[in-house]
């Protein structure tokens, strides 16, 4: 039983919380894209625990839908979005993460700030005319050292 559960053992969040955050099990399953986006929607918030990502579909996509995101601080790639676009906070430690998820909970107004951020900042760095601009930017450039 205890190894079908995660229960972290978090001092800064209420006991009410934690019943409701923590001791979740954790299933591996495969979702269809239908209900990737539904489980997405009815989320607070997506939450990518990687040491090892690069550009995160995922995390875009979980950002345009406006939900912040919660990543591994040891994630340089994953930080710098939270940082660049204002859209979501890091962890280092299970402390770090309840601290986050509380943080998310207890402000309103700033989560709002977070998930209009994170949609902006998806669109202006990767809809298809906004990389369509960096190539069309970097070919010009190119043209010009060999022209």
């Amino acid at each position: 039983e205890k190894d079908s559960q995660r229960i972290l053992d978090c001092k800064k969040v209420p006991e009410n919380l934690k019943m409701r955050l923590f001791q979740v099990p954790i299933k591996v399953v495969f979702l269809s894209e239908e209900e990737k986006y539904a489980v997405m929607q009815g989320s607070v918030a997506f939450c990518l625990a990687s040491h090892f990502e690069s550009l995160s579909i995922v995390v875009l996509e979980s950002l345009m839908m406006g939900r912040p995101v919660l990543v591994n601080g040891g994630c340089e790639v994953l930080r710098d979005h939270c940082i660049l676009g204002q859209c979501g906070l890091w962890f280092h430690t299970a402390d770090d993460f309840c601290a986050d998820v509380r943080y998310l909970l207890e402000n309103p107004e700033t989560y709002e700030i977070m998930r209009r951020n994170g949609r902006e900042y998806v669109r202006e760095n990767y809809s298809w005319e906004a990389i369509v601009g960096k190539l069309r930017g970097l070919i010009e450039l190119v043209g010009q050292k060999n022209g």
